[in-house]
């Protein structure tokens, strides 16, 4: 067997690792952006009125042409069963309602506020939006929280702006 022979059969081989890494990598980039883009979000027709116990907190950075937002959402002394909470921006000049990625994150200091060993960790949560999604100023769009922990359905104002939410 001569060189080119033997060695055919390893460039082969390089060429298809290759080309599976390069898919890896893409497929990865790709679910990086797609699990950040912010998603056009339909309120429900009915939604629960706010319970006036609830409670939350939201602070918000913009860095890397991204916005992240750091808070908890809860109804004080109601212990988790089931978790689901969104953190959505209302644009006010369309009435369009964008939902960010929002995921669990534990807050320590919530153990006194919502009961039950470590049900405080639910009450937090991390959220990511690409700013781009976003094209107009920060101050024009509202923050809202989906509230739908415990057998809740409930669009709750958070109070505050995006604008507003950069300052704390």
């Amino acid at each position: 067997m001569t060189l080119p022979e033997r060695c055919g059969g390893v460039f082969s081989y390089l060429t298809l690792c290759l080309a599976a890494a390069f898919f890896i990598v893409g497929f990865f980039l790709f679910e990086r952006h797609d699990l950040r883009a912010a998603r056009p979000v339909e309120p429900p027709p009915k939604t629960q009125t706010p319970c006036e116990k609830f409670a939350s907190h939201c602070a918000a950075r913009q860095q890397d042409g991204y916005y992240t937002f750091e808070g908890w959402a809860c109804i004080p002394g109601e212990r988790f069963y089931s978790v689901d909470c969104r953190l959505v921006l209302r644009d006010k000049h369309t009435g369009a309602y964008l939902r960010a990625a929002t995921v669990m994150s534990p807050r320590d200091e919530l153990e006194n506020l919502v009961p039950g060993g470590h049900s405080h960790a639910f009450a937090g949560f991390y959220a990511f939006l690409d700013a781009a999604a976003l094209p107009g100023a920060p101050e024009r769009y509202e923050l809202f929280f989906a509230y739908r922990s415990n057998g809740h359905n409930m669009l709750v104002k958070a109070g505050l702006n995006l604008s507003e939410a950069l300052a704390l």
